[in-house]
């Protein structure tokens, strides 16, 4: 399973776990904070040392998230879309820059990351739920 087919599945994968609009923020500065206290860990620093910085942005004009960008000087850039400012998108987007390829695929290293940031983030409780959904979907790692 590749390319579109496993991105659609992941997406699903998110939202019959529930969790994919999980934690709405109320402005894109609360959106930030949160996000700075994931990138300021210890965790993030060894599993994402090429990120060191990641800038929120919002824009209700479009309806797509537009895929997540590292500049040379390590700052990463999350662009929410409407509807989409919340911790959930967040986790996804942050997934992307720990298992970064150009692409931007969905592949097992990605669902191997965004299982990791909700485990940090939310707690493991929390992540086997998207774990279990992976699972029901098949796009959990085999190995």
């Amino acid at each position: 399973m590749e390319g579109y087919e496993r991105a659609s599945r992941v997406y699903t994968a998110e939202a019959a776990s529930g969790l994919q609009w999980m934690g709405p923020f109320p402005n894109l500065h609360d959106a930030q904070m949160w996000v700075n206290k994931i990138v300021r860990r210890s965790w993030w620093k060894k599993h994402c040392p090429r990120v060191k910085k990641v800038v929120c942005e919002y824009r209700p004009d479009k309806v797509w998230h537009r895929a997540p960008s590292i500049s040379e000087a390590g700052i990463g850039r999350i662009r929410f879309a409407a509807g989409g400012l919340c911790q959930g998108v967040a986790l996804h987007e942050l997934g992307h820059f720990i298992a970064w390829s150009e692409r931007q695929d969905h592949g097992a290293e990605f669902v191997r990351a965004e299982y990791a940031l909700y485990k940090q983030a939310m707690g493991e409780g929390i992540a086997d739920l998207l774990k279990v959904s992976f699972v029901e979907w098949g796009v959990w790692p085999s190995d």
